[in-house]
Parts: C-alpha cells; sequence; structure tokens
C-alpha cells in the first residue's frame, strides 16, 4: 500500500541502521509514512519537527538513550502527547519495563517481534490518541460555545451584537477576515460588520458571492474566491426559515477543517438566535 500525504507519520529511532530499515519497509508496506533517524539527540529534534503520529524507540541509543528521549517527549508541549512503543531486546527486566512506562511509554514490544503484532499496536495507539484529541477539541468547542452564548446574551442592542459575532468568530477561528451581513425579508442588506486581525480592510464578500452564499444550508468553505484569500467559510444565519444574515471569514492561508466547520455552523445558530 502505497502512503499518501494524509497517512499517519511514524518516527523510528534505533542506533541498528539495518532495524530501522526493516520497520520503515513493515510500516510503508502498510500505508504509513516513515522517518528515521538513529540516535537519541536526532530522534528528539526530529519529533519536535515533524510531530509524527506515533514515535518507536530503542532504548540502548549514543548521545541520549530511550529513557532519556521519552522523558524529554513528555516534558514538552509540542510532544507531549505523541504516543510511543518502545522496543528493545536490550532492557527487558522489570525495573527497565517498569521505568520506561513511569516515564510515559504507551507500549512495550520486545526484540524479536512478529511485525503484524507490532502494526497493530501501532494502530491501536495511534487510534486512542486520536480519539482522545477529537474528545478534547469537542470538549474545547463545547466550552467554546458556552463563552459565546454567554457573551452574546449580555448584550441587547443589535450594533453591539453585530460587532460582538464578528470579533468572536476571529476569536474563536483562524482567519485574517470577518464580515457579518444583517438582512431584511426582502433579503435587503440592512447592516454591516467587517473586521481584520490587522485592522485594514482590503476585502468583503460581493454581492453576487452574497447571494451565492445564502443559498447553501449549514456552514460552507469556499476556495480561491478572490486573489487575496485561498479561502471563506460561510454560514448563513436563519430565523425560522427566514434567513436573517449572512456570517463569513476570509482566510489568506489557513485550511477549515470538520471541526472548524462544525464551530463556526454552531457560531452562526447561537448568533441568530441572539
Amino acid at each position: 500500500m502505497k502512503p499518501q500525504p494524509n497517512s499517519p507519520l511514524v518516527l523510528v529511532a534505533d542506533d541498528e541502521v539495518n532495524t530501522t530499515i526493516m520497520l520503515q519497509h513493515v510500516f510503508e508496506r502498510a500505508g504509513f509514512r516513515v522517518e528515521r533517524v538513529n540516535d537519541g539527540y536526532t530522534a528528539i529534534e526530529t519529533a519536535k519537527r515533524i510531530l509524527p503520529d506515533l514515535v518507536l524507540l530503542d532504548i540502548r541509543m549514543p548521545r541520549l538513550d530511550g529513557f532519556e528521549v521519552l522523558r524529554l517527549l513528555r516534558e514538552d508541549e509540542l510532544t507531549a502527547n505523541i504516543p510511543a512503543i518502545v522496543i528493545t531486546a536490550n532492557a527487558t527486566s522489570p525495573d527497565d519495563v517498569e521505568r520506561g512506562l513511569n516515564l510515559g511509554a504507551d507500549d512495550y514490544l520486545e526484540k524479536p517481534f512478529a511485525p503484524q503484532e507490532l502494526l497493530a499496536r501501532a494502530r491501536s495507539k495511534i487510534r486512542a490518541r486520536q480519539l482522545e484529541d477529537a474528545l478534547h477539541r469537542r470538549t474545547e468547542q463545547l466550552e467554546a460555545l458556552l463563552r459565546v452564548s454567554a457573551r452574546l446574551n449580555e448584550h441587547h442592542e443589535l450594533s453591539d451584537l453585530l460587532d460582538l459575532i464578528s470579533d468572536l468568530s476571529l476569536e474563536l477561528l483562524p482567519g485574517d477576515v470577518s464580515t457579518i451581513h444583517l438582512l431584511d425579508e426582502q433579503n435587503k442588506l440592512v447592516d454591516e460588520r467587517v473586521r481584520s486581525r490587522s485592522g485594514k480592510i482590503t476585502h468583503k464578500p460581493d454581492a453576487g458571492f452574497i447571494n451565492r452564499a445564502l443559498a447553501e444550508n449549514g456552514a460552507v468553505q469556499w476556495k480561491n474566491i478572490t486573489n487575496e484569500f485561498a479561502t471563506t467559510l460561510t454560514v448563513v444565519l436563519r430565523h425560522g426559515e427566514q434567513r436573517i444574515g449572512l456570517l463569513t471569514i476570509l482566510s489568506a492561508d489557513s485550511t477549515y477543517d470538520e471541526n472548524h466547520i462544525r464551530l463556526f455552523n454552531s457560531i452562526g445558530e447561537q448568533a441568530a438566535l441572539a
């Protein structure tokens, strides 16, 4: 199976070059991307640079041993949550196993090992981390929405609400410019707000794009609408069946994932309700 650009990335750290080549072959055949290093110091630097989905770590390595690598990975916020499987033939005493697990190893595998067992354990650890990250992101989104609801409920003047909704959009999501357009029952523009992180407003959605966006349901991501912004995210604000506005974020370099889109859609719902 040929690795894809979005395939899980595995960092293999082992001082035996033949072992790293073998592990690279095993994981690439299973569709993973692989980066190989042969000493502990390089393992730390590489992990910070590429932020792999999993680290396969030997204990006996030059410059920094695997125990020290584990400790440093877990102490750094960037790498603290990356799953790590220790693979070694040289540290199999109960004390060494206990030390590795206490330092933050997610699993322990002794050489020689069956490749299929290693792959199964690797997939399990990556999947567990993905589920944990998804739960963490969802919790953050719910907390953000509670803050949005509370702050919107503090403002009763329409003008203040429009300002706040635009500001909150840029506060909670990546992007360069946020706009909100308020419409009447005939979809005529009643009011608008435009906010920019830089303070300079160089672009806002035109009437043609607004009409296109109003035909959509839910949050929608648009590509290359303008030369200045690569990505545009829109959500129609509705009161029942009536369209009452359009909330938009424009970004020069961000691409929005499902979590961003879900959060933006929820912000739109809270904004319309307010």
